[in-house]
């Protein structure tokens, strides 16, 4: 495992009224101790989150950025990664979208197969059609916010891509979202080792302590 553990929390927004869509049942307020508890043990903890849920607007996307300042300032290696909401079909969830929007979602199974949930390829857009309730526009915005999110807050977040830094500068909107995170605390160098690598080369391991060594 990178950065000696992995601990994954699943959080899916960091808006209380998404949280209460999605019935997630996780006080948010405790996720900032609990990643400095993992921390203070050497273990670095992997945030996710949903995107494209419906109702979501511009206050819930920032309210993910800023849990993610938050929680990058107690462990600069903590990771949040965003993923398009994956509408799977005779949910409670897609029925009551169906219902907010006057929809039929009425994809088969196999079609599913060229669904998606990442957003890391800005050219790979399949996946359109199984969120009717997003505009064209919106789910371009979402791909592109997604893409900058998960740049921003991956684990060794040194320096942002070239693609994310384009990204800022053509969109207004996106670039005034991660206005918080512009100061966003980060490692001082890339460290990505593998404790499984330590073990085999007969070096010593204190996961209390080397983590913190890289600050």
């Amino acid at each position: 495992m990178k950065c000696q553990e992995l601990s994954k929390n699943l959080i899916e927004s960091a808006s209380p009224k998404l949280q209460k869509l999605v019935n997630k049942k996780i006080q948010l307020s405790e996720v900032p101790e609990k990643v400095k508890k993992l921390f203070d043990r050497g273990i670095v903890a992997s945030t996710s989150f949903m995107i494209g849920l419906p109702k979501e607007n511009q206050t819930d996307l920032r309210e993910n950025i800023e849990l993610m300042v938050k929680l990058k300032s107690i462990n600069p290696f903590v990771s949040g990664n965003n993923y398009l909401y994956f509408p799977l079909p005779k949910t409670i969830l897609i029925q009551k979208i169906e219902q907010m929007f006057n929809l039929m979602i009425t994809n088969s199974i196999k079609e599913y197969e060229k669904s998606n949930f990442w957003v890391n390829n800005m050219n790979d857009l399949a996946g359109k059609k199984f969120r009717p309730w997003l505009t064209d526009d919106y789910f371009l915005f979402l791909v592109k916010f997604g893409f900058v999110f998960n740049d921003y807050f991956q684990m060794c977040n040194i320096d942002l891509k070239e693609e994310s830094k384009q990204i800022l500068n053509n969109n207004p909107e996106i670039n005034e979202l991660f206005s918080i995170a512009k100061s966003v605390n980060r490692p001082k160098r890339k460290y990505t080792p593998y404790v499984l690598d330590r073990v085999l080369n007969h070096e010593a391991i204190d996961l209390i302590n080397d983590l913190k060594k890289e600050l």
